[in-house]
């Protein structure tokens, strides 16, 4: 999904969706916590579950490419591992509520720190911002509305495959953008930082959000590539600010402008 018109010249921000504008850990966080105390109270380890659900919510990534059927079906998988694995029938109501709870995750509203909005704002006065988030649409989409920020961005692209090369490069082309003049904000080092960098964007990891352990994989990040490390998106608009009032303040050299 994409929405908004490229506009040629402009610097170009591209920022991710979930965990980076919006807050979405806490609601899995609190979606494990309920199911663990389901399990303990049926007289399993909580912990057990919690590493059971992890692993398997990992390798049904590529199969469901982050639907949004993906986690409550890998919560309720891994209590029926656990009830293979003990040789005991599944409780149907015990199963039925451990769907329902990881279901809450997309039904709650999300959460968004209001230095979020006024950063956008900000950057919005001399700078093009596109969101580019990878997820269900319509869950996306969902939290995009809850968030109230699409009045804030320039253009919005949900996609279901993983970040590459080039999709970044695809987005300095629409916009007329130059690399080295262009940034990527995120919370996710593979995702958002390391297929950014290899297209040449400046690139700025936002090191204080959460990830899931999907997002813990290895990232390619040649030495040569410029990212910083910040601890919220607030900060890391400030840090774009900053480095743009430095290179509009640079004399510029007698040959600049020429063919």
């Amino acid at each position: 999904m994409k929405r908004g018109k490229a506009a040629k010249g402009s610097t170009l921000v591209i920022v991710d969706g979930d965990d980076t504008l919006w807050e979405t850990t806490h609601l899995y966080r609190n979606a494990k916590d309920a199911i663990s105390h389901l399990i303990e109270s049926a007289g399993l380890e909580g912990a057990e579950w919690r590493t059971a659900q992890e692993a398997i919510n990992v390798a049904l990534t590529e199969r469901m490419r982050l639907s949004s059927r993906q986690f409550p079906e890998s919560c309720v998988r891994a209590y029926l591992r656990m009830c293979r694995n003990r040789q005991i029938t599944p409780d149907p109501q015990l199963q039925a509520t451990i769907l329902e709870e990881a279901r809450r995750v997309f039904t709650t509203p999300v959460r968004i720190a209001p230095a979020t909005v006024r950063a956008l704002r900000e950057l919005g006065k001399s700078a093009k911002i596109v969101l580019l988030t990878k997820g269900d649409l319509a869950v996306q989409v969902q939290r995009l509305e809850e968030a109230g920020l699409s009045d804030l961005l320039d253009s919005i692209y949900i996609i279901r495959s993983e970040k590459s090369k080039e999709s970044f490069e695809a987005l300095l082309h629409a916009y007329g953008a130059r690399a080295e003049d262009s940034w990527s904000i995120g919370n996710s080092l593979p995702s958002d930082i390391a297929p950014a960098a290899a297209a040449g964007l400046q690139c700025i990891h936002l090191a204080g959000s959460a990830t899931w352990a999907y997002e813990n994989r290895p990232a390619l990040v040649t030495s040569s590539a410029r990212i910083r490390s910040v601890g919220s998106f607030s900060d890391a608009v400030s840090l774009v600010l900053r480095e743009r009032e430095l290179q509009s303040s640079s004399p510029r050299t007698g040959n600049e402008g020429l063919a």
